[in-house]
C-alpha cells in the first residue's frame, strides 16, 4: 500500500506557503525550506510547537511527517492523530487522508462508514 502522505506531499508544501498566518509565516517557510533540503530534523523542531499550539497546517504536516516516516518513527496511529487535530478544524486535505486511512484501515480499524 502506497503511504497517503506522499500522494499529499506538493499540498503540503502549497497549503503552508499560502494559509499561513502572518505571525507564523516565517517559522513555516523555515520549515518548508528545510522540508526541501530533506532536513526532516529540522523541519519537526520547527513544525512541532506550531501543531501542539493548534495550528491546523502545522498538524497537517506533522501527521504526514508520521504517515511516511519523515523525521520521526512511522507511526499510523500518531500520523492519525495528528491528522484528526487537522480535519477537526476545518483542513480539506486532512479530512481526505483521515478519509483514506479509515477506508485502508492504515492506523485505524477499517470503517466504512467513518471514512
Amino acid at each position: 500500500m502506497q503511504k497517503l502522505a506522499f500522494k499529499f506531499g506538493a499540498a503540503i508544501l502549497l497549503a503552508v506557503v499560502v494559509l499561513a498566518t502572518p505571525a507564523q509565516a516565517g517559522q513555516l517557510e523555515d520549515a518548508i525550506a528545510a522540508y526541501q533540503r530533506d532536513d526532516y530534523r529540522a523541519t519537526l523542531r520547527l513544525i512541532r510547537p506550531m501543531a501542539e499550539q493548534g495550528n491546523a497546517i502545522a498538524q497537517f504536516v506533522l501527521g504526514a511527517m508520521y504517515d511516511v516516516g519523515q523525521g520521526v518513527p512511522e507511526d499510523d496511529a500518531e500520523a492519525v492523530k495528528w491528522y484528526r487535530k487537522a480535519a477537526d478544524q476545518g483542513s480539506a486535505d486532512a479530512q481526505s487522508v483521515l478519509g483514506l486511512m479509515y477506508d485502508e484501515g492504515q492506523g485505524v480499524p477499517e470503517d466504512d462508514a467513518e471514512a
